[in-house]
């Protein structure tokens, strides 16, 4: 029987790490878990009327209450209803110690993306892929890495 694999991506908004999870999904078969949707959950809100800057906080505050194991327990809840060979991509860790609890818990199954872009890349994708939020925002202010 295969070996379930996990493979976690971290990296700046707009780096591709939605792309990359969308692409093991369709090539690999992989499940996606976002890390957006369980926070979204957590909170009860609506996945499209969830903004980004209270979202980027309340993992920060997730991170503080939980050692930072919040996207970890939300993947195992995850996990719980998936074949054991079913392999799964995280679509967003956004700290050392959030790695650093995957790892503990995965081991060898565990492989770990982290995703660059120049600034000038990020602040392009921002500007095409929202461009009534990038009429009036900063991207540094939506970057939850910054």
């Amino acid at each position: 029987m295969p070996q379930r694999r996990i493979v976690i991506i971290s990296g700046k908004t707009f780096s591709g790490k939605s792309s990359l999870a969308e692409l093991l999904k369709t090539e690999h078969g992989f499940e996606i878990v976002r890390s957006r949707d369980i926070l979204t959950r957590s909170l009860q809100l609506e996945p499209d009327h969830a903004d980004r800057r209270p979202l980027i906080d309340q993992a920060r505050e997730e991170d503080s209450q939980s050692d930072s194991r919040w996207v970890l327990n939300g993947v195992m809840a995850r996990l719980e209803g998936l074949p054991p060979e079913k392999s799964v991509v995280v679509d967003q860790v956004s700290s050392p110690s959030q790695v650093l609890a995957f790892r503990k818990e995965f081991g060898s199954q565990l492989a770990h993306v982290h995703l660059y872009a120049s600034q000038e890349t990020l602040q392009e994708r921002f500007q095409h892929t929202e461009p009534e939020r990038a009429a009036e925002t900063k991207y540094t202010e939506i970057d939850h890495l910054n």
